[in-house]
């Protein structure tokens, strides 16, 4: 199994993405929650540890963790702990950034090339 833990639903997937992950499995998507910068550390430690037990106890194969940095770190930590591969997605990324007097307007265009793991030296013990 692999689960998609972003706010980017695997149903909005390019098909490359999408056969790479099934590499692995059934894809199953974790909506990755909105984080505002009023949450304090207290409370992403507490949410990583919440959704990291979540996502234990699915039994993944690999796990694609992305999103607002301070939670993904505290879950892909906990995931890797629990010997649980970590995967980001790696993109090529086009971008036109326009300006005007008071705004600067950038449009992204990103295109899906593999999965990196994430790896810490002597936790990852899967490889």
């Amino acid at each position: 199994m692999f689960v998609n833990f972003s706010s980017h639903p695997s149903a909005d997937w390019c098909s490359k993405q999408i056969e790479e992950a099934q590499k692995y499995g059934e894809i199953i998507d974790v909506a990755f929650p909105d984080i505002t910068p009023e949450i304090n550390e207290q409370q992403i430690e507490e949410m990583a540890d919440r959704y990291a037990s979540e996502i234990i106890k699915m039994k993944p194969d690999a796990v694609m963790c992305q999103g607002e940095y301070s939670l993904t770190f505290g879950v892909a930590l906990r995931l890797m702990l629990a010997n649980i591969k970590v995967l980001c997605a790696c993109t090529e990324r086009c971008a036109i950034c326009t300006h005007d007097e008071s705004d600067t307007k950038i449009e992204s265009l990103f295109s899906f090339v593999k999965f990196r793991n994430y790896s810490i030296k002597g936790v990852n013990t899967y490889e």
